[in-house]
């Protein structure tokens, strides 16, 4: 059955399967009113492969899934770029410090980094072996109980 595209009065545009003698008969927005067939202005050829498992949000309205999929795409740009600059930050701090490491850093309020001062490092390096012995003894109460705390 052909797809084709309907114009509503409230300004959706949308796509759906109708047979071709019924095409131009007023189908039903998801408003309520009635939308119009839209005469296509140029052939459109699509390829869907069968995919298994989850794949794209298809909502049936290719504006919306398009809008939804760019939406989607720049903000995964935007985080990339993000973890990028830190990452380079990181790397150009870690240079100008030599025998530092990565353990040896901790981020400002304001989303840059430093080095720990030696009193902070050692407070880190307590914080983490508190949080290592929790762990350790919480699990060997689930092996022994099967309850996790």
């Amino acid at each position: 059955m052909p797809i084709y595209e309907y114009q509503c009065n409230c300004g959706l545009r949308f796509e759906k399967k109708v047979t071709a003698p019924k095409r131009q008969e007023p189908q039903k927005c998801v408003c309520g009113d009635t939308a119009t067939w839209v005469m296509p202005k140029g052939v459109s050829i699509s390829f869907k492969p069968k995919t298994e498992g989850m794949g794209p949000q298809n909502t049936g309205v290719s504006s919306w899934d398009h809008n939804a999929d760019r939406v989607i795409g720049e903000d995964a740009r935007k985080n990339w770029a993000t973890a990028g600059e830190r990452s380079k930050q990181k790397q150009d701090l870690l240079r100008s410090s030599p025998g530092k490491t990565g353990n040896d850093l901790a981020r400002n309020l304001d989303g840059t980094y430093r080095i720990m001062g030696e009193k902070e490092r050692q407070t880190s390096d307590a914080a983490t072996s508190a949080r290592q012995l929790h762990y350790d003894i919480s699990r060997r109460i689930k092996d022994k109980t099967g309850v996790d705390i």
